[in-house]
């Protein structure tokens, strides 16, 4: 096949998924599919992907079994039947096909290998001709490919991955660089880019439960602690990091292992990367076991909610909200999702350069910088541990009546809400309605004691809140007629 055609092929392919989150049409996309030729490896996940997102369980386990007829040896179509069967709760099916792809060694992720390639064969050359320009475009398109690819392949919440939204943004901007001829690009710029592209995207962290940890899960839930340990050790391993430690905490809380538990806590408290998982079982058992917490964030997190009410204090007024309430939804596209009954936005919303949004990121940061200013105890690792380097990553939420936003915590740094509108006077009669309320129970986890802490944050419109990023929270389901809108935004260290 010659580059041209090579080239033409991608393109077709690059535009079905870009457009994957619009798209309803699951037979419309067969059909591009077939008519492209597309490989085997790339329609796979993209039908997943879509079965997924319209939630017919069904029609992956049936198109797993047929891929695997052909592919005996796939590790993402076992794990993927492996987790058809744990959304099931048919765990002891989950852990035999999850124990199947164990068996075969996954090969790290290609595209990382691509592009430093793509790199060396780009400097090497002192002159950049056709070809090699060709060349860099085939490859440049593969390698984005390719990342969705990687990122489709997972079965659970596909569309809600924040990598693959990352990827979406990147790939776009590659494709600017890649659809043009590059004479007008030096090496430097096409390097420098690659390179932004392989630390930005990082795949080999991407959204992705790896089997190890998918046992670790299943046989958590069939109450089996110590081998749900021993394979959330091995995820660890696997991924060469400590993500899954929090898993192991749970398993331990469980088993009220105190001993344990402490030991696990303390040498996190050790570790440079902070786990907010972790932070907030340990809060939460220091609690219900009565131990001292081995790993605090800080103490008496319920405590550092501080509320500024920006409106009252007249540092922003009626017209701002109004103007950033235009400018919100303007600048960005909604997303159902499983955490908001109601709508998010997608990608970072403080990316936007619409007017008032620039001037809300100006006003937060500002309070941000105060809150670690005011901070009363400097000892505590939320800021002995302050990134000296960050970004606030933003999102709207908008609730109609009865949304709600459910029990969960950030892995940011410091979270916090800015509140647009509110419709107080629709919401009277339900006094905790759409409020914010603070506690210390993480995830489902046994409650041994019924006295768990919490308080509901009562605000308005202009009011800014700002707290740990390890505090569950979440949305009483709101009762008021009109729409309360509020973006939500976590404060994370650039690494």
């Amino acid at each position: 096949m010659s580059i041209e055609k090579k080239l033409d092929n991608q393109k077709k392919i690059l535009n079905i998924l870009f457009n994957l989150n619009k798209e309803n049409n699951i037979t419309s996309i067969k059909k591009k599919l077939s008519i492209f030729n597309t490989e085997p490896q790339y329609v796979y996940p993209i039908l997943v992907f879509l079965y997924s997102k319209k939630k017919k369980l069904k029609n992956i386990e049936k198109l797993s079994k047929q891929y695997l007829l052909k592919y005996k040896q796939d590790y993402y179509v076992l794990n993927n039947l492996g987790n058809f069967y744990k959304r099931k709760k048919n765990f002891i099916k989950a852990i035999a096909y999850y124990k199947k792809a164990i068996k075969i060694k996954k090969n790290s992720n290609p595209c990382s290998f691509k592009i430093e390639y793509l790199i060396k064969k780009l400097t090497k050359k002192k002159e950049i001709n056709q070809n090699l320009l060709y060349e860099s475009k085939l490859s440049i398109n593969d390698i984005i490919i390719n990342s969705y690819m990687y990122q489709l392949i997972s079965f659970p919440r596909p569309y809600f991955a924040e990598g693959f939204y990352n990827y979406h943004f990147l790939s776009n901007s590659l494709v600017k660089y890649s659809s043009n001829s590059f004479n007008n690009l030096s090496l430097l710029k096409i390097t420098s880019f690659l390179k932004n592209f392989t630390s930005i995207s990082r795949l080999s962290t991407a959204d992705y439960d790896n089997a190890f940890y998918n046992l670790g899960f299943c046989y958590q839930q069939i109450k089996k602690y110590e081998l749900a340990i021993k394979f959330y050790k091995l995820a660890n391993k696997y991924e060469k990091n400590n993500r899954y430690c929090s898993k192991i905490l749970e398993c331990l809380y469980l088993k009220k292992d105190k001993k344990r538990f402490i030991h696990l806590g303390k040498n996190l408290k050790k570790i440079n990367k902070i786990d907010f998982n972790s932070l907030a079982i340990c809060n939460y058992a220091a609690d219900q076991l009565e131990i001292n917490n081995p790993y605090p964030l800080c103490e008496k997190p319920i405590e550092n909610v501080l509320k500024i009410e920006l409106k009252k204090d007249k540092k922003i007024d009626k017209n701002f909200l109004n103007s950033l309430e235009k400018d919100v939804i303007r600048g960005s596209n909604k997303v159902k999702t499983p955490v908001v009954i109601g709508f998010k936005s997608m990608g970072n919303l403080f990316d936007t350069k619409l007017p008032s949004i620039k001037k809300l990121k100006k006003i937060i940061l500002s309070h941000i910088l105060n809150y670690k200013n005011n901070f009363k105890d400097k000892n505590s690792l939320l800021i002995k541990k302050w990134p000296k380097k960050f970004y606030i990553n933003a999102w709207y939420i908008k609730l109609k009546k009865g949304g709600e936003v459910l029990s969960h915590i950030h892995d940011g740094w410091l979270s916090g809400v800015f509140y647009i509108k509110t419709s107080k006077k629709n919401n009277e009669l339900h006094s905790n309605a759409g409020e914010l309320e603070v506690n210390y129970k993480f995830s489902n986890l046994k409650e041994y004691k019924k006295n768990i802490f919490r308080k509901i944050i009562f605000v308005n419109e202009g009011d800014l809140l700002l707290f740990p990023s390890s505090l569950p929270h979440h949305v009483v389901p709101y009762k008021g007629k009109d729409e309360r809108l509020s973006i939500a935004f976590d404060m994370k260290p650039l690494t």
